[in-house]
């Protein structure tokens, strides 16, 4: 015999399912739309560009370098118009580090500098400024960048210390005086040093450390690194763990 709110309880768990089933769909389609892998955050460089006015973007030389190599970064500026940029400037503030400015197509108009100061926490970080004057309004610098380049095209760049590792996250921005200021950033990930060990294999470093390796024989030929511990040793030590623990019964005997 089937009770009504059997009936009515059943009928509930279909529904629930039902839209369970269509809500999961609707988050499917927007999660597809921007596949993400697992464990991924969205990339690292972010550039942000406008479709009026005075725009600005970054781009590494590389994503990831090794220690002592060069880290730099390209920032084009440019006015799309459609009117000119009055009194354009540009700012940059830097990762840790000397770092070297290099303004690939200058004019009369362009004056630059730079600044640094000593972070209480950390290095010193440096920062670097450009006045532009007015910009005509033109199309994005595309690479190969030059003296002709249209807009203005920056380079920073330094070398990396040999045991140096970590993120360089640069941010900079431009503006004018009548026109809003426009922002963009990227980074630069320097691996962390590898250490080699006695065998010609690496060990990542983590912390400035070299992972510990444990010193065991050589299978092949018996042979012991030296300070590690013998081949018998090591069975003897695998034997008492394997042995079952041994149990003595005592009895007493009266005469």
């Amino acid at each position: 015999m089937t009770h009504a709110s059997t009936g009515t309880q059943v009928s509930l768990r279909l529904a629930a399912r039902s839209l369970a089933a269509t809500l999961l769909v609707s988050v499917l389609s927007v999660v597809g739309s921007t596949p993400i892998a697992a464990g991924e955050v969205g990339p690292l460089n972010v550039m942000t560009e406008g479709s009026n006015g005075l725009n600005i973007a970054m781009l590494p030389d590389a994503d990831a370098i090794s220690p002592g190599e060069e880290a730099a970064f390209t920032i084009v500026i440019w006015n799309d118009g459609p009117e000119a940029a009055i009194d354009a400037t540009f700012h940059d503030e830097l990762p840790a580090g000397v770092w070297q400015l290099d303004l690939v197509n200058p004019d009369e108009d362009d004056a630059c500098g730079a600044a640094s100061g000593m972070d209480m926490d950390g290095p010193a970080a440096m920062t670097f400024d450009c006045a532009f004057g007015t910009l005509e309004p033109s199309s994005k610098p595309d690479a190969p960048h030059d003296a002709s380049s249209t807009g203005k095209v920056l380079r920073v760049r330094r070398v990396t210390g040999q045991d140096e590792c970590g993120q360089l996250a640069n941010a900079a921005w431009a503006d004018a005086a009548n026109d809003e200021r426009g922002f963009a950033d990227a980074s630069i990930v320097v691996a962390c040093p590898m250490a080699e060990d006695v065998a010609g294999s690496s060990t990542v470093m983590e912390a400035g450390r070299p992972a510990p390796s444990a010193s065991l024989p050589d299978t092949a030929t018996g042979a012991t690194p030296p300070g590690g511990p013998s081949s018998l040793a090591i069975q003897i030590l695998v034997l008492a763990l394997l042995a079952p623990p041994l149990v003595v019964h005592a009895r007493s005997r009266r005469r």
